[in-house]
This record gives C-alpha cells, structure tokens and sequence, in this order.
C-alpha cells in the first residue's frame, strides 16, 4: 500500500500535477490502467491458488490481497476525481454531456461506492465485527469488476475499437480469469470421477464462441454513418496511425449549393467512424473546441473560422464565399478522451468552368514579404528536409518587423503564432505548433521570431511543394502572411 502511494505521487510529478499545466489526461489514463490492473491481479489470486495449490507463498499472497484491494480505491479515485472534475468540470459539466457518458459516469460512481465500502471493511476488526457477512459484502467485488468493464467498454479511450492492443489484453485477461473461476467452482460442485465440470465446459464454449465471431468481425468495425465518408476526405496516414479514433464529417447547407456573395449557413456535425456514434463532447485547442481553415483551390485565399458549438453537440457557421471555385474545408478538433483530429471536406461554389491549380505555385525566391505595415521574413526553408521537419530538428522561423524595429507579438489563440501547411499536390494538410509549447499568458509578449515544428499529425511530412500561411498577432493586430515553399 505504501508502494502504490509513493507510485501515485510519482505519477502525479511526472505528469506536472503542481505545475501551472498539468496533463489531466494522461493522469485520468494511467489511473485507471493501475486501478483496472490491480483489481484483476487482486481477484486473480483466489482463483489461481484454488486452481494451482502448490503456488508458493499462498499465505503472504493472500494477506496482502486486503492492501491491493485498497490500492485499487486509491487509484480509481485519483482517475475519477481528475476526469470528473478536471476534465468535465465537476457537477455543472454534467447537462452537457450525452447520455452514454452520463451511464458510463453513474456505473463508475456506483463500482466505486463499492470499493469504497470494501475498502473500509477491510480492517482486521471489521472482519472479527462482521462475521459471516464479511465474506458476502465482499463478494461484491465481482459487480465492481463487471461495472468497471462497462465504463471502459462505453467511454474508454482506447476501446473505442476492440482490435486494439488494450482492448484485446483486457479481453483475454478477462477470458482467463473467467475459466480460472470455472475451475474453481467445478472442484467443489462437480461429479467424483468427472475432470472437467460443467462450469469449466459453459465458460470455455461461451469464450470459444465469443473469440470466433470476434476474430470474423471486419477490421475497421462496422459505421452505420458510412455515406458521411463519401465527400470526406482523412489525411493520409491517419487510417494506419489511428485506426482506434477515425472520424467523419457531415455539413448540411443552406443552400444546398453555394454560390459566391451569397451566405451560406452551415451544421457542422462529426462522427465516429468505427461506431457511428455523433461526437458532442470535445476537449478545447488552443482556445476553440474547433477550427476550420478555407482555401480555395489554387491555395492563393486563406480563412481561418471558429464555428459556434451547439446545444446539440454540432457547430454552426454562417460563410460567404467570394468568388467560384472548387473550395478545401479543413475541421481542426480534439474530440473529449481522444487524440488531436483533422478531416476534411470538399465543395464547389458556383459553376466554375475554369480555376487556379495549386501545383502551378512554385517556391518563392525572395524570403521576405510585406503585409500591412509589417515585414515578415522566412528562414529554414531553404534546405527543407522531411526527415530533419518530422524529427523536430529543422524548424521553419518567421521574424515580423515594423519598419526597422522588432514587432511585439501578442498571443493569438493560445499561442504566439499558427503555422499552416498544404501540399500543393495532394492539398495534406499540417498544422504546425510553436517550438515553445508553453502557453502564453494574454499580457505576454514575444518578437520578432516565432519557429514552427513542421511535424505532421498523424503521418512524417512529405516530400513535396506547400503552400504555408503564417498567422501572428503583431500589436495586437491579425496578420496572415502566405510563402510557398519546397520540402525535399
């Protein structure tokens, strides 16, 4: 018990518990893999010494089997005290949320209820106090056990798809627990003369069954919102690196089909591709719960937009679209105990008979460029490699001057400067971050320099021609400033 505690407190050090930003989502995470951990190793051991008597140590195992029982209520607390009320924002977060989240909350408050009334019965003096009814209260672990599994199995992040690596160990673990128990009740129940009992027999069919059909069931899950896909577009490399957290984008129009100077009202509404399920609940990123950036085809127009969250769990924006062309739509988003997003959508405006190509763009020769009453300038492109951009070696630098004095920045949406990137060829998309990932404070400042790690977010950068759109706060002003440029 005291191991896990200086554990616990480790953790909580390493990931900046104490600091000024804290990582509440890797802390809910590791949690709960050391609280689900430690009671299938606590309700392993019975079983296994029943099943095994000549294990060593059967005495000391099974004593300290109390103190791993209340090491699982010290963890699962630590994970629901910083997913409840780091992450959803305690009590007032609740009417938001869906109703699968609001189930999943209420099993887990339930199990822990359990626990905790385990916990404090746990005492040499409860047991002589409780008698009999000892052993009864405590086989209400079991419900915690199958609780627990539900909440990881309806919001756990990393059981979204059950051909996942965690989800597959946890199924098999619980498969062999489940036989162990089999074997354990049929030593006691079952015929003299008969080895294997029906118990063993019902567990080892049903698991047989359940890991046939699951081994026959397709790889990518089955998505009920699969005419979403249709007109979406995923970067590349994102269905080999995320399998587990694919999403969908659907937009319904009004009207239907834009055309230039005229508004067009739009929901926007996302998916989860593996399961179908709407996506309503999202973690902010840099100070929006979405961002959509808008080019036109020949990447020589940029708009960065912040639709507004619905009641529903959607987004609505009302755009005007300038001129005809075909237009990329990029959605920017970081669904709640899921990884950072980025799809898209393409739409056509009008009735274009002819428009820009982006691959007509080549670098530019000059690194310098004046927007507004500031001049930007550009270095580290000019020997841009994939391998040195994607290792984080090779930044990309813009200097923002005024005149001949250094330009003061502001922080803009959480930072003091975005990067965006788009293949000319292929129109991938990269949004790059500050080298200096610590979030400014709205009365910081920063100048004339902002590096960018061109890493992409779900696959290493690609050789190729980009189009790069540089945004800075410079004064207090908004400044975007574009460059293409040449990745070797």
């Amino acid at each position: 018990l005291l191991a896990a505690s200086v554990l616990a407190i480790g953790i909580g050090i390493h990931y900046g518990l104490g600091t000024e930003f804290p990582n509440y989502g890797k802390l809910v995470r590791t949690f709960a893999l050391l609280a689900v951990g430690t009671l299938y190793l606590t309700l392993l051991i019975t079983p296994l010494y029943d099943c095994f008597p000549k294990l060593p140590y059967r005495g000391l195992v099974v004593k300290a089997r109390r103190a791993m029982g209340v090491s699982v209520v010290m963890f699962s607390t630590l994970h629901l005290y910083f997913a409840f009320y780091k992450q959803l924002g305690g009590w007032v977060g609740l009417p938001y949320l869906e109703q699968r989240y609001v189930v999943a909350i209420t099993v887990a408050a339930i199990a822990s209820c359990i626990l905790w009334l385990m916990a404090l019965t746990s005492f040499d003096s409860m047991v002589r106090k409780l008698g009999p009814l000892w052993k009864r209260l405590h086989r209400l672990v079991y419900t915690a056990g199958f609780l627990i599994i539900f909440h990881a199995l309806s919001i756990g992040t990393h059981f979204v798809d059950l051909r996942s690596a965690p989800a597959r160990i946890m199924l098999l673990l619980v498969f062999a627990l489940f036989v162990l128990e089999a074997l354990r009740l049929d030593r006691r129940v079952r015929p003299k003369g008969t080895r294997i009992g029906i118990f063993t027999l019902g567990t080892v069919a049903v698991t047989g069954y359940t890991l046939a059909a699951y081994a026959g069931t397709p790889v990518n899950g089955v998505s009920v919102h699969t005419q979403h896909s249709a007109n979406t577009f995923v970067m590349p490399g994102m269905q080999k690196n995320d399998m587990s957290t694919r999403y969908t984008v659907n937009i319904v129009s009004n009207p239907v089909k834009p055309v230039p100077g005229q508004p067009v009202a739009m929901t926007i509404t996302f998916y989860n591709a593996i399961t179908g399920q709407k996506v309503s609940k999202f973690t902010q990123a840099y100070e929006k719960f979405l961002h959509m950036v808008v080019v036109n085809n020949g990447l020589t127009s940029f708009e960065h937009l912040h639709p507004a969250t619905t009641a529903e769990g959607s987004f609505e924006l009302t755009h005007t679209f300038k001129e005809e062309g075909t237009y990329r739509m990029y959605f920017n988003f970081h669904p709640f105990q899921a990884p950072e997003q980025i799809v898209g959508q393409t739409v056509v405006v009008g009735t274009p008979s002819s428009q820009p190509v982006a691959e007509a763009l080549t670098a530019d020769i000059a690194q310098s460029r004046t927007v507004d009453a500031y001049t930007v300038s550009l270095s580290g492109t000019d020997n841009l490699r994939t391998a040195d951009a994607s290792a984080g070696t090779q930044p990309i630098t813009f200097s923002v001057f005024k005149g001949a004095e250094p330009a003061s920045l502001a922080p803009y949406l959480g930072a003091f400067g975005h990067l965006t990137m788009i293949n000319t060829d292929t129109y991938e998309f990269v949004h790059a971050h500050p080298a200096v990932t610590t979030p400014p404070k709205p009365e910081d400042r920063s100048g004339p320099d902002v590096s960018f790690i061109p890493m992409g977010l779900y696959a290493p950068l690609k050789p190729g021609t980009y189009r790069i759109f540089g945004e800075f706060a410079p004064d207090g002003t908004y400044i975007v400033v574009p460059f293409t440029v040449k990745v070797q």
